[in-house]
């Protein structure tokens, strides 16, 4: 693969053909796809898609919990339990 240019393995050697497309859409692997296809699929991944960080855990919940619109102040369970995961100054009881 290292010699093949871009376009010889998109034409000849890429067997998944928009495998990533047609996951986000719900297509089976043997559908053909369009354009419009192409464009949902990005518009997906635009409007959908929250990327989280391991060693930065609780700033990766809070934005997972403001793009699916979870309260998480400390008056609801939700706060609650973001306190006890992450301790906010205390010992954490995920430690």
């Amino acid at each position: 693969w290292k010699d093949m240019d871009i376009l010889y393995w998109a034409e000849n050697a890429n067997e998944h053909s928009n495998m990533l497309v047609k996951t986000l859409l719900g297509l089976g692997r043997n559908a053909e796809i369009t354009e419009e296809d192409l464009t949902m699929a990005i518009r997906t991944i635009h409007y959908r898609f929250v990327i989280g960080l391991t060693d930065e855990m609780e700033e990766s919940v809070r934005r997972f919990n403001v793009f699916l619109g979870i309260n998480e102040t400390e008056e609801n369970i939700m706060g609650q339990c973001m306190n006890e995961y992450f301790g906010h100054g205390i010992k954490k009881d995920n430690s």
